[in-house]
């Protein structure tokens, strides 16, 4: 192979490479999205505005929900810019119609209530849409954003109605859903969007597959394989991948952390503590055992009394409360989670469907590499939240537990962020 064909197709392989990473990135959300959707409280947003570039400003903002029902509907005054000739051509919004609207600031608490309240938004192309709203000051924090333009030029693609270069309007894809509208409305826009959101998410997974140059993969194949070759990763690294992976996934988080009285098969919890990933307090609560009456082993490390349970509700009690918040979570966060997580099967909690991330597993490399000694065995808690700077000694009191976790567990992200940092300098050199 010729120098230029092998530079040309390596190119290739590193845009495939790119493409398939976005690819896997947007179906990861999208999934998300598919089992959560009622949870995410979604939805859908367009804008018109007076054009295309950074200085222009929105014209129209319409939200509505997954039901159809108008959330947010109004035309708004710019405030600088006094001519919009070309995108008027498109939507039809004259300086007459906005005359005597308000600006969008205006709205700026109400738009950032509903945001609040909705965490996913979907929209065609609603990038641009949120890029408008940021620029008009409008703050987004911690939404989920689902563009399903993506969707749409892979379903295209896979059913041969268009190149991949050219992603289809929205009108062509609600067409293809036998959706008549009329376009460039900001609200009618709004309308055929979830109409095509919830005709594509019930498609098959084979229609949303994504095409590659089968050349271009072979010799991307190739590439890796000699790279893993010339540098074979070592335990961490790979810990440390995974890792992030996890950490910077968008599923819902909780750390989670209980006591109990013994660790036999017929013993109980007694005290239960979740906490968000930002550190709320989701749950905690103190719990009066149903059979057992003795814990004179555990009381030595917890010192929760039978005394101190005495007038305290059982779990039963809370088994609504507590299934609801493990029914929202898609990962469950500890250290050595192994044992809560089958004590809460023992207890009739459904917990299948959420991923366990054990971090006592991951530090436990970090702390070998830290202290030099490949043979050390897993630190306890204390030891890896002291690292970490915790300062709490209340340890075996599972909210406190809690807190030590969520410090560690971010603190483990930025080591192992630094472990693959490390890696790319040797590389690199």
């Amino acid at each position: 192979m010729e120098e230029k064909e092998l530079q040309s197709l390596r190119r290739k392989a590193k845009k495939l490479k790119q493409q398939l990473e976005r690819y896997d990135a947007f179906m990861e959300i999208f999934e998300y999205v598919r089992k959560n959707i009622f949870i995410l409280n979604p939805i859908i947003l367009d804008v018109e505005t007076t054009g295309i570039r950074r200085e222009d400003e929105i014209l129209q903002l319409s939200i509505i929900d997954l039901g159809s029902n108008i959330v947010f509907d109004k035309y708004t005054k710019p405030k600088k810019v006094n001519e919009w000739d070309e995108a008027f051509k498109i939507h039809n919004i004259s300086k007459e119609m906005v005359e005597n609207k308000k600006n969008i600031s205006y709205y700026k608490r109400d738009i950032e209530k509903i945001l609040k309240k909705h965490k996913l938004i979907i929209g065609y192309e609603v990038n641009s849409d949120i890029a408008f709203l940021k620029r008009s000051g409008i703050e987004l924090k911690s939404n989920i954003v689902l563009d399903i333009a993506y969707l749409f030029s892979l379903l295209f693609e896979n059913e041969n109605l268009i190149d991949r270069k050219i992603r289809p309007s929205l009108s062509e894809a609600a067409k293809y859903y036998n959706f008549d509208f009329n376009a460039h409305d900001a609200l009618s826009d709004c309308i055929a969007t979830l109409h095509c959101f919830k005709s594509i998410l019930v498609e098959k997974r084979e229609k949303l597959v994504f095409k590659y140059d089968n050349e271009a993969m072979k010799f991307l194949e190739q590439e890796e394989k000699i790279e893993e070759k010339e540098y074979k990763e070592d335990k961490l690294v790979k810990l440390a991948k995974k890792y992030i992976k996890i950490f910077e996934s968008i599923g819902n988080k909780i750390v989670l952390d209980l006591e109990t009285t013994g660790i036999r098969e017929n013993d109980e919890i007694i005290q239960l503590s979740i906490i968000d990933s930002d550190g709320n307090n989701l749950l905690n609560e103190y719990f009066k055992p149903i059979n057992v009456t003795e814990w004179e082993d555990a009381y030595k490390i917890h010192k929760i009394s039978r005394e101190m349970l005495y007038d305290k509700p059982s779990i039963e009690d809370f088994r609504e409360e507590i299934q609801k918040i493990l029914d929202m979570t898609d990962y469950m966060i500890g250290y050595g989670i192994d044992f809560d997580y089958k004590l809460l099967i023992r207890h009739g909690f459904n917990v299948e469907h959420i991923r366990k991330v054990d971090i006592s597993d991951y530090f436990k490399y970090l702390y070998r590499k830290i202290l030099n000694d490949p043979k050390l065995k897993r630190p306890k808690l204390i030891e890896c939240s002291s690292y970490y700077g915790f300062k709490e000694d209340d340890f075996h009191n599972s909210l406190t537990d809690c807190y030590a976790t969520l410090l560690s567990y971010k603190g483990i992200y930025k080591d192992m962020l630094e472990e693959l940092s490390d890696v790319d300098e040797g590389k690199n050199n």
